[in-house]
Formats: C-alpha cells, sequence, structure tokens
C-alpha cells in the first residue's frame, strides 16, 4: 500500500512539474517582441538596410508612433532608390503626420534629385517650407556646397 501511495505521489508531482514546464514554456512562446521605436529605423538606415528600414518604418506608422520621423526615413530611401514619386508621397505624409523639422527638406541635399520635380515644388510651396530667393526672384536652395537656382 505504502509502495502505491509512493507512486502515486510521484506520478502526480511529474504531472505537476510537467504542466508547469509547458505553461512556463507556453508563455514565453506567446511573448512577442517589443515594439520598434524610431532609433531601430534610423540604424537600419544608417545600414543601408533599406527593407529593415521600409519595415520598421511601416510597423511604427502602424502603431501611429513617429509618423512624420518613420514616413520622412521612407522618403529618404524611396529617394535612394530612385522613386521619386514614391519619395514625394512619403515626404508629403510626413509632413501631413507632423515632421517636426519640416526645413530639413530644403536644407539638406538629400532630397536634391528631387528639386526640379513640380510636385515636390508644389509640395514645398504648399507647406510654407522657406528657401532663400535669389536676385533674380527665383527660388534658391542651398545644400552645403550645392547651390541651385529655381
Amino acid at each position: 500500500m505504502k509502495t502505491s501511495l509512493r507512486l502515486s505521489s510521484l506520478t502526480l508531482a511529474k504531472s505537476v512539474c510537467v504542466g508547469f514546464i509547458l505553461a512556463v514554456l507556453g508563455a514565453c512562446s506567446n511573448k512577442s517582441q517589443p515594439d520598434p521605436v524610431i532609433g531601430d529605423a534610423q540604424k537600419a538606415f544608417a545600414s543601408n538596410d533599406w527593407t529593415n528600414t521600409i519595415s520598421i518604418s511601416e510597423k511604427l506608422i502602424s502603431l501611429d508612433k513617429s509618423r512624420g520621423e518613420a514616413f520622412f526615413l521612407i522618403a529618404r530611401v524611396r529617394t535612394r532608390q530612385g522613386s521619386a514619386d514614391a519619395a514625394i508621397d512619403a515626404l508629403e505624409s510626413a509632413l501631413v503626420s507632423g515632421l517636426p523639422n519640416k526645413q530639413v527638406i530644403v536644407d539638406s541635399d538629400e532630397f536634391l534629385s528631387l528639386s526640379q520635380n513640380p510636385r515636390f515644388l508644389t509640395l514645398i510651396e504648399k507647406y510654407e517650407i522657406k528657401s532663400e530667393q535669389s536676385s533674380s526672384g527665383k527660388t534658391r536652395i542651398k545644400a552645403g556646397d550645392i547651390d541651385i537656382e529655381l
């Protein structure tokens, strides 16, 4: 009798242990990755990892976090990929989402390849992003050593 009672207790203890381990493993496997932050997308961009930059940025946008900066990073990637329309679309979304420093669009040389695009110029005008006026009255965009008169 003692032997069967001891075996029953041992079997019960093993079942409890196995159940506990399975519960812990289940909880661990269901644990999702932490939400990304804009710094994750910026690191991917700095590493020239365009796919990851876009992926993280789109995740941030879906979470309604850092939307302006996320759209801005997408615009930077699309510009580097030569996709002018996609870059301008992303810039407009960045501006609509409240990009903190809209002046960076004309102050850096990042978007010089877009400077002759009528949609880009309309966007600059629509959001009243200031660029210098030349003596001839034309719009002048300066970025480092580059000086463009439109």
